[in-house]
């Protein structure tokens, strides 16, 4: 009869197992949720940073992107939006010398020496408001 009845054991003897298994699983589950979140976080994160990384690309190589806007819920969404300011400026500024330019070159085909003055002024300024330095 004894062998067919659950034999009993101490708490002693019981507790060991119940810890280590208890132990395993919440170790387990901390590593799946700290990871998950890591890796949430990160692409959040390095997502902007690549996006940023191929417009300043687009920029060294002279082509001015749409714009340099990141997922809503990213990280980084404030740098996202200055960016967006500085590409919308330099896209402006390069309308206007391009709109200069080509009053200037009008104004060379029609020979008006008034007119050239004022295309090369409205250049001017455009090329004084980029060459002020900023120091910070």
């Amino acid at each position: 009869l004894a062998s067919a009845h659950a034999s009993y054991r101490s708490l002693d003897q019981m507790l060991l197992p119940i810890v280590a298994v208890l132990a395993g699983f919440s170790f387990l589950l901390s590593t799946v949720v700290v990871t998950s979140f890591v890796v949430l976080l990160s692409h959040r994160i390095a997502g902007p940073l690549y996006r940023f990384r191929l417009v300043l690309e687009g920029l060294a190589q002279r082509r001015i992107p749409v714009d340099a806007k990141i997922r809503p819920d990213d990280q980084l969404g404030e740098l996202s939006d200055t960016m967006g300011q500085a590409l919308t400026t330099l896209r402006t500024d390069l309308g206007a010398l391009r709109i200069a330019v080509a009053a200037l070159e009008k104004a060379r085909l029609d020979q008006d020496p008034q007119g050239i003055e004022t295309s090369i002024a409205d250049m001017k300024t455009l090329l004084a408001a980029w060459e002020t330095p900023v120091r910070d």
